[in-house]
């Protein structure tokens, strides 16, 4: 499926996927979030926001945490899974 979102499918192909989004509801709903997560990132990587704050690497968006961030989950996991932080 996310093939199809990213290069041309030949027609048996098409028809292949065609004939499993009909007869799959879990496949029809992972391809709107599929979308839906496409869409959002698109738009998150085209803002104009704080150049620190996401970087973009050919079609992917990479996000960048503060150091203050990255402690505040590194504590918090800490805490979840051992007895002593």
């Amino acid at each position: 499926m996310s093939d199809s979102m990213e290069r041309k499918l030949s027609l048996i192909e098409q028809f292949a996927l065609y004939g499993h989004m009909l007869s799959c509801k879990t496949g029809r709903r992972f391809r709107r979030q599929l979308k839906s997560m496409t869409k959002q990132l698109q738009e998150v990587s085209n803002t104009k926001e704080d150049p620190t704050s996401s970087t973009k690497h050919d079609e992917y968006v990479v996000f960048h945490l503060s150091e203050q961030a990255r402690n505040r989950i590194r504590i918090a996991i800490r805490q979840k899974y051992h007895k002593n932080p």
